[in-house]
């Protein structure tokens, strides 16, 4: 895996969070691989630092998890003012980057599938038969996020649709499209998938 800012920007910013402090830097999954693979490895190579790990069971759900976090000032000022990831709570005040090159957007982008998406199949029966088609889901609380993250997707040729749920608070943001899924302009949606998969 080629380590990216843009990448662990898009990770903190969906499934963590950079502390008050200025330094620290949290990411929170309840994926071990996710944390052990990924997360890890992305910290130690982009600081040269040991980040540390711990569980949590904090919050409203009693699954277990998993808190990667790196202590670097550094990556924290880049984080915050490239990539605009706020400190402390951020759900609400997030706003999307500005100032990002098609390649650093990209890694953002996938960072953000990367913590909060999932991959799953749509299964239809009809007279005709029975059809699947691959889907990708991404659920984003911040309302200029999710539009950011949708007009991005279609850029690259990506047919995403997005609906909110006001029972949940939150945008889903959706490809069905087998097309948009498999085969979107300069592989975005099978990058996506493989850095899920891995």
């Amino acid at each position: 895996m080629e380590a990216s800012l843009g990448l662990l920007a898009g990770i903190v910013a969906s499934d963590g969070h950079l502390e008050r402090d200025g330094r620290g830097i949290k990411v929170i999954s309840t994926s071990k691989p996710f944390v052990d693979e990924v997360v890890l490895p992305l910290m130690r190579e982009l600081s040269g630092k040991e980040p540390s790990v711990y569980v949590s069971k904090t919050g409203f759900s009693k699954r277990r998890k998993y808190v990667a976090y790196l202590y670097d000032g550094q990556i924290s000022q880049k984080l915050s003012k490239e990539y605009a990831v706020p400190r402390g709570k951020k759900a609400t005040t997030m706003r999307a980057p500005t100032k990002l090159g098609p390649a650093q957007e990209l890694d953002y982008l996938q960072g953000w599938f990367a913590g909060e998406g999932s991959v799953s199949q749509d299964t239809r029966k009809t007279k005709y038969g029975v059809y699947v088609t691959p889907e990708i889901e991404l659920w984003v609380k911040n309302k200029w996020i999710a539009e950011w993250i949708l007009e991005a997707l279609e850029k690259r040729g990506v047919q995403p649709r997005m609906h909110y749920s006001a029972r949940n608070g939150q945008h889903l943001i959706i490809v069905r499209r087998l097309k948009s899924v498999s085969y979107s302009s300069k592989g975005l949606a099978s990058r996506i998938l493989k850095r899920m998969r891995n």
